[in-house]
């Protein structure tokens, strides 16, 4: 009976981590207590990488990581090499919002071999599209381009139909910082047709995709609406990174519109929410967490060695 609530507590905080992340957090936790009183190695792995998602949703990126890192100390290869690809790619995704691009990639570089020894396709398809991600932070349009139409063709032929939705948007977003604003439109209205077949009505993220076409098109009035339904969204969902960004193409907007002052209220609101997730307690706790990471290798290195040393 503990092992059929397990169950449906896990599939519970899967799926309310775009919706309600804070709801998915706790049925997460109530299905890790269990597999640790049963000593299920395999599903702990699996549930920690779902809570650290619901965790980076609401902006918890430290503590996101810790579960990310405690899949990394737990886990028992070949058993749990899924979800060690996913718990890398995870880390690779915090990295990037934290702007540690280097570090991001490494740790990509480390899923990808793993997503491919399992045959994982969906796993594959998302790992191209976080390093498109990762280039388009670093506006290297092109790779971006590249890594996000190879995820979205993998994902159009396993039937993703909310990660296809995902690729489209970005890659309507490579479209628009490249000067394409109608081509860009073409993928985001995709990307909503995909969002709305995948049971995302009125998803947060296409209100922001449009908001951003409006403004680039000069039609201030509909990125007014769009970016601020966006903004609405994220603080339902209690998305920092969201708000802030919507925030910051609202300033824009406010500003081609000589509205002064409303942009500078939008100016000091998105400067306020990229200091509070920048706070340097974050970078501390990642600092500590690698060590601590680097620190718990080396004590299973070392206990090995002296074992191995033994037996000779």
């Amino acid at each position: 009976v503990d092992s059929l609530k397990a169950d449906i507590y896990n599939d519970l905080c899967w799926n309310y981590r775009v919706d309600s992340p804070r709801l998915g957090y706790e049925y997460g936790t109530k299905a890790l207590k269990i597999y640790v009183e049963r000593k299920n190695i395999l599903n702990q792995c699996n549930v920690l990488n779902k809570l650290g998602i619901n965790k980076r949703n609401i902006g918890e990126y430290s503590a996101a990581l810790d579960d990310f890192y405690k899949i990394l100390s737990i886990a028992v290869s070949p058993l749990c090499n899924l979800e060690i690809a996913y718990a890398n790619n995870n880390i690779a995704d915090i990295y990037s919002r934290l702007e540690k691009f280097d570090k991001a990639l490494e740790f990509t570089d480390k899923a990808f071999p793993l997503f491919q020894s399992v045959g994982n396709k969906t796993g594959i398809a998302y790992n191209l599209n976080l390093k498109g991600s990762i280039y388009e932070s670093k506006k290297d349009w092109k790779n971006a381009l590249n890594y996000y139409k190879l995820g979205l063709e993998l994902r159009l032929k396993i039937n993703d139909i909310s990660g296809a939705a995902t690729s489209f948007v970005h890659i309507g977003d490579c479209c628009l910082e490249s000067n394409l604003p109608d081509s860009a439109l073409a993928y985001y209205k995709k990307g909503l047709e995909y969002y709305d077949k995948a049971g995302f009505i009125n998803y947060g993220q296409s209100y922001f995709s449009f908001g951003k076409y409006y403004a680039a098109k000069k039609d201030y009035k509909k990125a007014i609406y769009y970016l601020e339904e966006a903004i609405a969204k994220a603080q339902v969902m209690k998305s920092p990174m969201n708000i802030q960004k919507a925030n910051e193409v609202l300033h824009s907007v406010y500003y081609e519109l000589k509205n002064y002052k409303k942009a500078d209220e939008l100016q000091t609101l998105a400067r306020i929410g990229d200091e509070s997730l920048r706070r340097s307690d974050y970078i501390k706790k990642i600092t500590t967490l690698e060590l601590n990471y680097a620190f718990e290798q080396q004590a299973k290195q070392n206990e090995i060695d002296v074992l191995k040393k033994k037996a000779l």
